[in-house]
């Protein structure tokens, strides 16, 4: 999914390795936290919306190993309109379920301890 923001074009896609460390301090964020809509969501993260979604997005043309998250987290706090960020955490958790990957792991886990 692209997404024109400012003069740049990004792309969102599925969740991949390389992005759970960084991923990692947000997540504890929403540790034990029921969420029940993207809403709730911004107001958990609060501040932290422009990290997250430097690290959910890529440059068109950038791999993301040589993404500079602190660089693209500044450049969406000045051109990232709402609607559009709430429009790219939708789309993200589409592309990647959390939960289900989750619950896949934890089955995977206990399988492994009986």
């Amino acid at each position: 999914m692209n997404y024109k923001i400012g003069e740049r074009t990004y792309t969102c896609k599925k969740l991949v390795l390389g992005q759970l460390a960084q991923l990692e301090d947000l997540f504890k964020l929403l540790a034990g936290v029921q969420l029940s809509n993207m809403s709730d969501l911004f107001s958990v993260l609060g501040k932290e919306m422009p990290k997250l979604l430097a690290i959910i997005l890529s440059e068109d043309g950038k791999p993301l190993k040589n993404k500079d998250v602190k660089e693209l987290q500044e450049y969406l706090e000045e051109h990232l309109e709402l609607d559009v960020a709430l429009e790219i955490l939708n789309d993200f958790f589409v592309l990647t379920p959390l939960p289900k990957l989750i619950e896949k792991v934890t089955t995977l886990i206990s399988g492994m301890t009986q």
